[in-house]
C-alpha cells in the first residue's frame, strides 16, 4: 500500500465519522502524516473549518497498516494501543462447523 493509496482509504472509510464535529466534509491534511515502519498516521481535518462548531473537534488522527490496509482511530489510549491492535496476529484458524458458509470460512482473514 502507497501514503496516497492509504490516505483515500482513511477517507473513504473514516471521512463521513467526522463531519458532525467538523461541521461538514473531512479531508486529509498531507503535512501532519506521520511515517512509520508499520504504517502511517493519517490526520483527517474539516473542509471548511469557519464552519466547524466552537465544541467540534479540529482534527482526527487515524492509524493505518501499510500491509493489511487496517486502519483505525488513534484515540484515548495513545498510539501505542492503536499500534497494538493494527499488528494483532491471529494464528489460531477459527474452526468453523461443517456446511458454514463460505463467507463465514474465509471472515477469519479479514481483519
Amino acid at each position: 500500500m502507497t501514503l496516497d493509496e492509504a490516505e483515500r482509504e482513511v477517507l473513504a472509510y473514516w471521512g463521513h465519522a467526522c463531519e458532525d464535529d467538523f461541521g461538514g466534509p473531512a479531508r486529509v491534511d498531507p503535512d501532519r502524516t506521520e511515517v512509520y515502519d508499520w504504517g502511517w498516521v493519517i490526520y483527517l481535518v474539516p473542509v471548511n473549518p469557519e464552519n466547524c462548531p466552537p465544541q467540534g473537534r479540529k482534527s482526527y488522527p487515524y492509524a493505518i497498516h501499510n500491509v493489511t490496509g487496517r486502519s483505525i482511530v488513534v484515540g484515548s489510549k495513545a498510539l501505542e494501543y492503536a499500534v497494538y491492535e493494527l499488528t494483532k496476529v491471529y494464528t489460531k484458524p477459527i474452526d468453523w462447523p461443517p456446511g458454514s458458509p463460505r463467507w463465514a470460512e474465509d471472515s477469519d482473514t479479514h481483519g
